[in-house]
Parts: structure tokens; sequence; C-alpha cells
């Protein structure tokens, strides 16, 4: 009887570790999908009104969605923001992966 559900536990085991190695598959394959090169697009909306759609929430910088303002600086792996709240003015420094669109605001 022991040896019996040590099969089963052993069977369990195998079949959690196809699933967990399969996952890890998956997650690879999504990351080597090309995605849009916004280095050579960001350029064009320096000093210029925009708004910018995130891939992910990024709640530490208080933006879930997307952000709007000013890009003041660009870097091949960053970029500076500058938003204006109802009191201040709030420069936001975000990474360029995080940019999931871009537009420009014309007032």
């Amino acid at each position: 009887m022991t040896i019996f559900l040590l099969l089963i536990i052993l069977v369990l085991l195998c079949y959690l570790m196809k699933i967990v190695t399969h996952g890890e598959k998956e997650k690879q394959t999504v990351k080597d999908q090309p995605s849009l090169n916004y280095q050579a697009i960001l350029p064009q909306y320096l000093k210029k009104n925009c708004s910018i759609v995130l891939k992910k929430p990024l709640v530490s910088l208080d933006a879930m969605y997307s952000i709007e303002g000013v890009l003041c600086d660009l870097d091949d792996e960053w970029l500076l923001i500058e938003t204006m709240t109802k009191r201040k003015k709030i420069v936001r420094m975000l990474r360029i992966d995080t940019i999931q669109s871009i537009k420009e605001i014309i007032d």
C-alpha cells in the first residue's frame, strides 16, 4: 500500500514539474516577440505635449494606465516627462520599454 502511494506521489511530482517547465517556456517565447522600438520614435515628441499609454500600471509613479505631459528629456533606456497637477509640476522618469503607445496632444 505504501509503495502504491509513493508511486502516485512520484507521478504527481513529475506532472507538476512538466507544468512548471512548460510555463517557463511560454514566458520566454512572449519575451522573444519583437516589440515596437520607441527609441527611434520618441525624439520627434521631445518638448511637445503628449500622452503615453503604459503596458502595465506603475503604482509607484501614480500612473495606472497613461501619463500626459511634456516630454523633457530622452535617453537610451529612460525618458523624463513633466506633468502638471492642480498645484505644481511633477517630473517623472519612465523606462522606454514600459511604453505601449504615444501620441501628441494638440491644444
